[in-house]
């Protein structure tokens, strides 16, 4: 049977391209020149990867090479190939597909309590982590928005350059009814979020994170971020206009003290 060799054939993504979009690259193979009709079969196995987030084909791929006579061009022979997974014959395939997983997260900021500052400026470090030191060949998206209305305050990228010692840190800061919102996120990092005011000044700090394990495994994971300080409002104080009306009861009695007086005086 003739034989070449696919061990030379390989299809490169650049660093940067992964999506959750998709994208596609393709290579040619060059068939080796048959000289008799028979049909030829070949396997194929990917070499896995070591891209974070992306899931490789492991089940090999067979082509199967038709080769038959061609009355109509002198004698010549025709060429027709498949492809299959192994062992699934009856389903033709036309490409190999490896699927890259990518989740998103968020991170929201509240202040609650009467003493509670909304338009202080909180500082926030997010830590990215490859446990298993894979390269990361994705750029990570994030914006600020207004957690209300959703309009953009800022935006930004984590490139696939920001990574040293296999973890990559952002850091930024997030007033009360903000939030940031990242996305394009491998599977399987972990993650970390630390405010740096967290328990100070008299605030109390509160995590909520939807996903305790802290690991982009989903479509999206969330924290929230809740800094709360409450206090006493000190007795003998008055919130409203009372003071002010009680003095100008005290101006009007006495004033008519003083008429009642003069009039006396006058008899």
């Amino acid at each position: 049977m003739p034989d070449f060799n696919l061990t030379s054939y390989s299809i490169n993504f650049g660093w940067g391209v992964a999506s959750v979009d998709g994208v596609r690259k393709s290579t040619d193979i060059s068939l080796p020149e048959f000289t008799n009709v028979g049909i030829y079969t070949y396997k194929i196995e990917e070499v896995k990867g070591n891209t974070k987030g992306v899931e490789y084909e492991s089940v090999p791929v067979i082509l199967t090479v038709t080769v038959t006579n061609c009355p109509e061009n002198d004698g010549q022979l025709d060429r027709h190939y498949t492809m299959a997974y192994e062992g699934e014959d009856g389903n033709k395939i036309t490409s190999v597909e490896n699927t890259y997983s990518a989740g998103k997260l968020s991170v929201e900021k509240e202040v609650r309590g009467i003493l509670g500052d909304t338009k202080k400026d909180f500082n926030f470090t997010l830590t990215f982590t490859d446990s298993d030191s894979k390269e990361i060949r994705s750029n990570i998206s994030y914006a600020i928005v207004d957690s209300e209305t959703g309009d953009k305050i800022s935006e930004g990228s984590i490139k696939y350059s920001d990574w040293q010692n296999s973890q990559a840190v952002l850091n930024i800061t997030l007033k009360d009814g903000q939030k940031i919102n990242l996305s394009n996120i491998p599977y399987e990092l972990t993650y970390t979020v630390v405010e740096a005011e967290a328990n100070q000044d008299g605030y109390e700090t509160t995590y909520n994170y939807s996903d305790t394990e802290k690991k982009i495994d989903s479509a999206a994971d969330e924290v929230e971020v809740i800094n709360e300080k409450g206090g006493d409002i000190p007795t003998g104080i008055f919130w409203n206009s009372a003071p002010y009306v009680a003095g100008a009861a005290v101006i009007v009695l006495l004033g008519i003290a003083l008429v009642v007086r003069r009039r006396k005086v006058n008899q």
